[in-house]
């Protein structure tokens, strides 16, 4: 997932986020909405691919017609309330999840 010009700083160390997947192995939830300027569905489903084969267990939701930080509350323009409210059931239960079992079981 290479960011727009217009989104990344120069001084950013990772150029591509997709190239960093395979160094994954450990478990991750990832949220995006299908609206957003800087994440792309393709680029998650490639990321979430990559990850998997190295072992991580790896979760990822799609919100449609959110846009980039859609659970922002103080952004008035790209905050959706109801997909803020499933991501955020969803990852307080992968954290009770991973968090309960300590770092030697989560998996």
């Amino acid at each position: 997932m290479v960011l727009p010009r217009q989104y990344k700083h120069d001084t950013d160390p990772v150029a591509d986020l997709i190239a960093e997947a395979s160094r994954i192995g450990f478990p991750l939830q990832m949220h995006y909405g299908t609206d957003d300027y800087a994440v792309k569905g393709a680029d998650v489903e490639q990321m979430v691919a990559i990850a998997r084969r190295n072992g991580a267990d790896v979760e990822a939701y799609a919100y449609p017609g959110a846009r980039h930080a859609f659970y922002d509350r103080t952004n008035a323009e790209a905050f959706a309330p109801e997909a803020a409210e499933l991501a955020r059931g969803r990852y307080l239960a992968f954290l009770g999840r991973h968090l309960a079992a300590g770092p030697d079981r989560a998996g």
